[in-house]
């Protein structure tokens, strides 16, 4: 079992390369070029391993690491968060507060959190009475990973109130 958050395909316009390449620092020539390679390489595992299949959610993780789990192994690809959540039992932690508070900072405009944001939060909102989730978040794509000027952020709040029963 590969804890995978990641659903982009290896390849095309939402492939690892057009996605994850700008962030960095990947130009548009180098991300078609990147994109064009991981083609070529998903061609050829698929004439060894008929199983090989480029457009599966996942196979963009980690550069193509989703697609080599599951093209070269048995694996099988699970959302990281829901492993997180069992396997530490959190809900059982947070079912009687009064009051669950989260935060994130994302740094990376493109990359795909909601599903992550969203596990989270359908537990606090079937835990807690309350819940507040914070994110900070850059509103400029940055231009490399290498160069992380935080500037121009904005703050978004979601917060909700779930009455018990009494």
């Amino acid at each position: 079992m590969i804890a995978c958050d990641v659903t982009n395909a290896l390849c095309g316009e939402q492939g690892c390369s057009a996605v994850f390449g700008p962030q960095k620092g990947a130009t548009p020539e180098m991300i078609c070029q990147m994109d064009q390679w991981l083609g070529y390489y998903a061609a050829l595992a698929k004439e060894k391993f008929p199983k090989a299949d480029a457009e599966l959610e996942g196979t963009g993780a980690a550069g193509g690491l989703g697609f080599a789990f599951l093209t070269f192994t048995d694996a099988v690809l699970e959302s990281g968060i829901k492993i997180v959540l069992e396997e530490t039992q959190l809900e059982e932690y947070v079912k009687d507060a009064d009051l669950v508070i989260t935060g994130k900072a994302g740094w990376m405009v493109r990359q795909r959190w909601e599903k992550l944001r969203l596990e989270w939060l359908h537990l606090q909102r079937n835990t807690a009475s309350r819940y507040l989730h914070l994110q900070a978040q850059s509103k400029e794509m940055q231009k490399n990973a290498m160069n992380m000027e935080l500037m121009h952020f904005s703050l978004s709040c979601e917060a909700g109130v779930r009455w018990k029963k009494p």
